[in-house]
């Protein structure tokens, strides 16, 4: 019954995808009697027909649009105010604010390296550095009429449409000078608004209406291609679907991530900031006490036989714990300047507003000081209960490694457009980043007084019943510890923690000193001291996810409300300080199991799994396709590229390639393994997948 219900939904899928190896995707304009204003939808480049993405509402109409692959993330230029440049989850729709310019943009392109190009008022082409607000002139264009919308074709040339009353010209510019290079004149009477050349050859375009548009750019013909039931048009983009399924470890990291960082050697050193993954593009920037970095590199996935994966970047490996919501890499050597810490990175929390962090949260903090002396570092790590309330005041109490518990209140409130928490008083400032799963992540980017540098991570309490048998799995272990009185830093670099049915843990972990640890203890869960979260004087539910700990050193601990990380605080110290005070969080992450057909690495077998196997159909596994940054897995130029500044000396190499031109690979889903083609045997060993 199985194999029978999904074939049927496969033959649907199959005929979708040998129907359109690409989408288009546009925005609802609110004019025109829109049935749903301002909302994502994808376009069948070969009727029209509109599809809704995401709920109603959530994505502004966009006049002009396009795609980064640097970031995964469409930008356009806002309906309402064409000053204001919009980023747009393309899978949820979900819109943010991306720049604010004092220039109008009535189009914009983004470069095959990630250069975002528009085009101003007054036909004054230009580039657009979002993280700084600003348009950079670099030309205006010589034409006789408006530039109604710019798009780089798939070798990189940048067309134009250049409408002059009922005159129409389908220009090429050098995007480096603005001087306009070819021109062909449009044959037909519809105006055109946004433009998208798309991998069929066509410039698909929008005209302020309900239908799609298509200009033949070897003719210059106009021709309509359908309308949808959703509403007008307005900015339009096209994406390659093509033979692809992620990552090579089948994880799907792809998203936003906020990330935080500790390290140290005699001098503490953190950061706090963001990383967007969108394929295999790694794009990160953060800020640290000496100022805003940022780098972008390609990389790769690998999984570890210890059940944690390698990050294969062109420059090293960086390993990572990685339970489908939160990354966590610790160093197991010393770098070049003698830094070692921990890198922490969780998922950005969706639609975060200051409604949706108030609660209750267990806090673990960690600091390190500048020479590790007992008498500075009076806040070196502390653990207790933090209170985001509705009347934006801050309360908790804690207890830090000396022992001493204090408490109090401070203000806090969010910023509508980066969702980052700001926690205040009158004497200091902190930033807290929210987080999926019910976390909350800080790290410091300034020395303290005393020379220190912090991290701190937030688990919300849940009242939600929590059993043993829920919690039984297999864990990775991360920790950054330091040293008794010396501020020595010791990381765990592989470890591994099983729980079972019973609530016993056992943990074997390795040192960043060659040390090899291997004990068990067993936890106990208790209930949480009950909190007053809106300033009314009363106790609200208490917490169902606080641990107890069988060990002298971890007597207290908190479960994530997913149940995917366990946080144990390793704080307690005697006075004055032994050889056996270690302190530092200890971080369990839950592994996720791989299921063999989970194609797309989101832990589940399901229609998104299907998509990707569908895209794969009877294509097989070729050896010629060299290229691998674009992810489009089809033998082309780019290949030949590579292929032609590598020539071997053997005709028999070109012959293969020829064998291979226009040939799509099949990349992850032949399941069923040893022919190397996707075909049903692979689709048979799917549907015994399928739901899991």
């Amino acid at each position: 019954m199985k194999i029978t219900t999904i074939m049927l939904v496969a033959v649907i899928f199959i005929s979708i995808a040998d129907a359109a190896s690409w989408q288009l995707y546009s925005t609802v304009d609110p004019g025109g009697g829109a049935n749903l204003p301002n909302t994502l939808m994808a376009l069948n480049p070969q009727t029209g027909e509109q599809t809704q993405i995401g709920p109603q509402g959530d994505t502004p109409a966009e006049f002009a649009l396009d795609f980064d692959t640097v970031s995964g993330f469409l930008y356009g230029v806002a309906y309402t105010d064409y000053h204001i440049i919009n980023k747009i989850n393309i899978s949820t729709g979900q819109s943010s604010v991306a720049a604010t310019l004092q220039e109008s943009i009535q189009a914009l392109a983004f470069s095959p390296d990630g250069t975002l190009y528009g085009i101003s008022e007054r036909n004054i082409l230009g580039t657009i550095n979002l993280g700084a607000s600003t348009f950079s002139q670099i030309a205006t264009l010589d034409i006789p009429g408006m530039a109604a919308g710019i798009d780089f074709s798939p070798q990189g040339e940048l067309y134009l449409v250049d409408m002059s009353g009922y005159n129409m010209w389908l220009r090429v510019v050098n995007e480096t000078s603005g001087e306009i290079i070819n021109s062909i004149p449009i044959t037909g009477n519809w105006a055109v608004g946004d433009i998208d050349f798309a991998p069929d050859g066509y410039i698909y375009h929008t005209n302020y209406s309900w239908w799609l548009m298509k200009i033949d750019t070897l003719t210059g013909i106009q021709a309509g291609v359908g309308s949808g039931e959703l509403g007008p048009l307005g900015g339009i983009v096209s994406l390659q679907n093509g033979c692809s399924g992620g990552n090579e470890a089948s994880i799907n990291l792809n998203g936003e991530y906020w990330f935080g960082s500790l390290k140290a050697n005699t001098l503490p050193f953190s950061k706090q900031g963001t990383v967007t993954i969108s394929g295999n593009h790694w794009v990160q920037q953060w800020e640290d006490n000496y100022g805003s970095h940022s780098f972008i590199k390609n990389f790769t996935t690998s999984k570890v036989s210890d059940g944690s994966y390698n990050i294969n970047f062109p420059t090293g490996t960086y390993n990572i714990a990685w339970n489908g919501n939160m990354m966590v890499h610790t160093d197991n050597t010393a770098d070049s300047f003698g830094y070692m810490g921990i890198d922490i990175m969780i998922r950005k929390a969706e639609n975060a507003n200051m409604t949706s962090v108030v609660g209750e949260y267990g806090v673990f903090g960690h600091s390190l000081d500048y020479v590790g002396d007992w008498d500075i570092s009076w806040d070196e790590d502390a653990w207790g209960t933090f209170v985001l309330r509705t009347d934006h005041q801050l309360c908790g109490t804690s207890t830090d490694s000396k022992g001493d518990t204090g408490g109090g209140c401070m203000n806090w409130d969010m910023n509508s457009v980066t969702t980052m928490i700001r926690m205040y008083s009158p004497d200091s400032v902190n930033y807290a980043m929210p987080c999926k799963g019910g976390l909350v992540l800080a790290a410091t980017t300034e020395h303290d007084d005393g020379g220190g540098m912090s991290y701190e991570l937030f688990v919300r309490e849940t009242t939600n019943p929590i059993t043993f048998a829920e919690m039984a799995g297999t864990y990775q272990v991360r920790f950054l510890e330091t040293g008794p009185g010396t501020g020595d830093v010791y990381t765990c670099s592989q470890g591994r923690c099983v729980i079972g049915n019973d609530g016993s843990m056992s943990i074997d972990a390795y040192y960043s000193d060659g040390e090899h640890d291997v004990f068990t203890t067993a936890y106990t869960f208790f209930p949480g001291q009950a909190v007053d979260l809106n300033g009314d004087g009363i106790p609200d539910e208490t917490a169902s996810n606080l641990i107890s700990l069988d060990d002298d050193d971890v007597s207290d601990g908190i479960i994530s409300p997913d149940k995917n990380l366990i946080l144990i605080p390793e704080y307690k110290c005697s006075d004055p300080r032994t050889n056996d005070d270690w302190i530092g969080g200890i971080l369990l992450i839950r592994e996720i199991p791989e299921a063999e057909a989970d194609l797309n690495g989101d832990s589940n077998v399901d229609f998104g799994d299907l998509a990707v196997f569908v895209e794969q159909w009877l294509c097989e596994e070729v050896n010629s396709d060299f290229y691998q940054t674009d992810l489009q897995h089809i033998v082309n130029f780019l290949d030949f590229n590579v292929l032609a500044n590598n020539w071997p000396d053997s005709t028999g190499k070109l012959a293969d390639f020829a064998g291979d031109w226009l040939k799509r690979d099949a990349y992850n889903a032949d399941i069923a393994g040893g022919d190397s083609f996707v075909d049903f045997l692979d689709f048979a060993a799917f549907a015994e997948n399928w739901m899991k």
